[in-house]
C-alpha cells in the first residue's frame, strides 16, 4: 500500500537521522466481528454497514476509546497499545488477533482511511458527489443511510484534534480507487487464498467514493501529494510550514 510504504520509508529516514518513530494505521482499531454485527444490526438495510457489502471501514466500525487512548498517551509520551488486525480472516471479514505494547516514540505517523473525516450534512455531501460524479443517490436512493455515517463521524471529532500535522495523499484520477484497491485484494488473494472478487471490490470502493471525496474537499491537510500511476508521487504542496 502507498500509505504504508511511504510510513516505512519516513520511519527510516527519521532513524537515520537518530529520531526514534513508529507507524501504525486506523485499520488497527477496527471492531471485533461481532461488535460490527451488531453495528449491522443497529442500521438495518443501511448498505454503508452491510457487512455482506463493506465488512469494515465506515465511522462507527472502530474502537473509537482505544484509540482515542492510544493516541493520547503516544502524544504524552506514554507507553501505548496498538492492536492487531487480521483483514484476511473470517473469509475475508476481518479479526482482531492481538495486541502490542509500544514503548514511547519521538514522532507517531498514524494514517489509514477516513482519518480527519468530517462532520457534514447530508446536502453538503450529496453537492460533492454530485460534483465529482458519484452516483450516492444509486447507493441510498433516499439518503437516509448516509445520515448515519455522518452521525458516526462525529464521534471522531476529539481523535481528529490530537494530530499535529496532517498530511493528505490524493489519487489524481477517480478510477485510481478501484485499481488500487484491486491490487491490494489480489496480493491479499495470493497470500491468503481469500478475499473479495473483482465485481465485490467494485462495489466495495463504490460505497467508500463519498466519504473520500467528502475527506478531499472538506479537510484541509497541512501537506498534499497527488498520488499518480504506479502509486508515484505526482506533485507535493506544503500548505503550511
Amino acid at each position: 500500500e502507498t500509505e504504508t510504504t511511504l510510513s516505512a520509508f519516513l520511519c527510516a529516514c527519521l532513524a537515520k537521522m537518530g529520531i526514534k518513530a513508529c507507524a501504525f494505521s486506523i485499520d488497527d482499531f477496527y471492531m471485533s466481528i461481532k461488535e460490527r454485527k451488531k453495528v449491522m444490526k443497529k442500521y438495518p438495510l443501511n448498505p454503508f454497514y452491510d457487512m455482506n457489502l463493506v465488512p469494515r471501514g465506515m465511522p462507527g466500525t472502530h474502537r473509537t476509546a482505544l484509540l482515542y487512548k492510544t493516541l493520547k498517551n503516544a502524544k504524552s509520551g506514554l507507553s501505548f497499545i496498538v492492536p492487531s488486525f487480521d483483514k484476511s480472516a473470517r473469509g475475508g471479514m476481518g479479526e482482531i488477533f492481538g495486541e502490542s505494547k509500544m514503548e514511547p516514540h519521538d514522532i507517531i505517523i498514524f494514517e489509514g482511511w477516513c482519518v480527519g473525516v468530517p462532520p457534514e450534512s447530508p446536502e453538503e455531501i450529496v453537492r460533492i458527489c454530485k460534483k465529482n460524479r458519484i452516483t450516492l443517490r444509486k447507493i441510498d436512493p433516499q439518503l437516509r443511510h448516509i445520515k448515519d455515517v455522518l452521525e458516526n463521524a462525529e464521534k471522531y471529532q476529539k481523535i481528529w484534534k490530537l494530530i499535529d500535522f496532517f498530511i493528505m495523499m490524493k489519487f489524481s484520477r477517480p478510477r485510481m480507487h478501484f485499481e488500487w484497491r484491486w491490487e491490494q485484494e489480489k496480493k491479499l488473494k495470493e497470500k491468503t487464498g481469500q478475499g473479495m472478487s473483482k465485481r465485490e471490490v467494485e462495489m466495495f470502493v463504490r460505497i467508500f467514493l463519498p466519504l473520500t471525496y467528502l475527506c478531499y474537499e472538506k479537510i484541509r491537510p497541512d501537506a498534499l501529494l497527488e498520488i499518480g500511476k504506479g502509486h508515484k508521487i505526482q506533485t507535493m504542496t506544503l500548505l503550511r510550514s
